[in-house]
């Protein structure tokens, strides 16, 4: 692919290989193996389990596609202490993203101090308002 952009990091490869016959879960274990491919898009990655014979121990300087999310993730306080509450939540979020095989690049971090208030079902809500239609 000419002009392909060069990353200075890299998260490591994740296997392709189907699992549970799920078109979208896949093995996503660690993969140092590469498929030979006649395009670009058809390059995949392996693990030990999933490699197949004719696959080759991934190049250095190999092409692959980084997929960036941007999310809200939401996780209530470990306590009402500001500071504690965000480290331990992002820590939480950080072991959950290594473990996944991504890298958290994090851009910033908010909390607010609420109450939650459960709402009543819609049925009990109609009923309460007297409303019979």
């Amino acid at each position: 692919m000419p002009n392909e952009p060069v990353f200075l990091v890299r998260p490591i490869f994740r296997c392709c290989e189907p699992v549970e016959n799920s078109p979208r879960r896949r093995c996503a274990r660690p993969a140092p193996w590469s498929s030979p491919a006649d395009t670009p898009r058809h390059i995949t990655f392996r693990c030990d389990d999933h490699k197949r014979e004719n696959d080759r121990p991934v190049e250095l300087d190999a092409l692959f596609r980084r997929v960036s999310i941007t999310a809200e993730i939401l996780y209530s306080g470990i306590s009402m202490d500001q500071t504690a509450a965000i480290a331990e939540a992002l820590a939480t979020l950080e072991l959950a993203v290594e473990q996944s095989g991504g890298l958290l690049n994090l851009h910033t971090t908010h909390s607010a101090i609420g109450r939650w208030k459960a709402t009543a079902p819609l049925r009990s809500s109609i009923a309460a308002s007297g409303d019979r239609t």
